[in-house]
């Protein structure tokens, strides 16, 4: 009406408006919270084809949630096609660890093979946990050690001494981890 208030006889249905597209949107590999023009949508589908990713069991793949520890390191292990070694129960001496979770069989192979230790004496994994720059970091280089696709024939990564970042601090003696 001309007063701008809808009238309570009009009845909203919550249908479609018949001038408004049809089209069902595109997914992307299979995820439900991916589209087809999402910018990364072709490294999706390439992960998924090599296995790499298979998604959540709701049929989503998360593209703006944070990584944790043992998805890294599934996706790195997984991504240097590393023999994932059989697992048949245990912690593994980690004390935050689930006995028989999806993630033991990697945390296994990744111990054997020292590409991933946890957290020092502390005996903890911090599965679940969000993978900061520097531990990222080491388990892909500790990945291309072990696999020989280390920079040519180099066995060590070398230090700069200038790390490029603010935040990390570069000292060869008693310093962070990293």
């Amino acid at each position: 009406n001309s007063s701008g208030k809808i009238s309570p006889n009009v009845k909203v249905d919550g249908g479609s408006n018949p001038s408004q597209s049809t089209q069902t949107k595109q997914i992307c590999a299979g995820f439900s919270d991916v589209a087809t023009n999402n910018k990364f949508c072709k490294s999706i589908e390439w992960v998924k084809d090599q296995g790499i990713f298979v998604g959540y069991a709701d049929g989503t793949f998360g593209p703006n949630k944070t990584i944790n520890r043992v998805e890294m390191l599934k996706t790195i292990l997984e991504s240097f096609k590393v023999t994932i070694e059989s697992y048949s129960g245990g912690t593994l001496g980690f004390v935050d660890v689930q006995d028989n979770a999806w993630y033991m069989p990697y945390i296994k192979t990744g111990k054997s093979l020292g590409i991933f230790q946890g957290d020092g004496g502390k005996k903890t994994a911090r599965p679940a946990d969000a993978i900061n720059r520097a531990e990222a970091s080491k388990v892909l280089m500790e990945s291309l050690r072990v696999t020989g696709k280390m920079f040519s024939s180099q066995k060590t990564v070398p230090c700069l001494g200038k790390s490029g970042y603010d935040d990390i601090i570069v000292s060869y003696d008693n310093g962070p981890w990293y």
